[in-house]
């Protein structure tokens, strides 16, 4: 290949969208990759060890879980335990996040249902898991919509800078429990 010639675009991962997730992002409505559109065929369901949304064929690297405000407050309070053994999984990933669908504002003002746990408690818990836990990335968006488009940014960037296996090699390691079609 000359200097000048340019490089084929890569095509675009196949997201993956864990099979217990109860509210997907529609991610095939949310982005085009390098002027490919992304079609339903490339988001597949499958079971994710850690997370809720990865790669296909990446999964033991990359993941993001989706929190929306209830959930996150719920997580932190009495599934505290449960949220701690995921962060704890995470530890063997290249990148893991958490995307909240509320901004950090609405998080420090608290949540009716949890008023013996103040917003302002949340957030220092927040601050010290993001100190204890370094491998751990918190985004807090906007809305679901922001969060979305988050998610599929954050998979889109790594699937771009990270070689992803062939079908050929996924098949010949065994494809795992999130190989295409399952």
């Amino acid at each position: 290949m000359s200097p000048r010639a340019k490089k084929p675009k890569p095509l675009p991962p196949t997201f993956l969208i864990d099979t217990r997730e109860q509210t997907p992002f529609p991610i095939w409505d949310m982005l085009d990759w390098e002027g490919y559109e992304i079609g339903k065929d490339r988001v597949k369901r499958g079971t994710i060890k850690t997370g809720d949304y990865s790669i296909v064929g990446l999964e033991d690297q990359i993941a993001v879980e989706r929190k929306s405000f209830d959930d996150f407050f719920g997580s932190i309070t009495f599934g505290r335990d449960r949220l701690l053994a995921e962060i704890e999984r995470a530890e063997k990933l290249r990148f893991f996040g958490f995307v909240i669908e509320a901004p950090l504002e609405r998080i420090t003002k608290g949540h009716p249902r949890h008023h013996r746990f103040p917003g302002s408690t949340a957030v220092r818990t927040i601050l010290s898991w993001q100190v204890r836990y370094p491998w751990v990335h918190w985004f807090y968006c906007r809305d679901r919509d922001q969060a979305g488009l988050i998610t599929v940014r954050l998979l889109e960037r790594y699937a771009m800078i990270t070689p992803q296996p062939t079908p050929i090699e996924s098949a010949v390691s065994g494809g795992g429990d999130n190989a295409p079609g399952e």
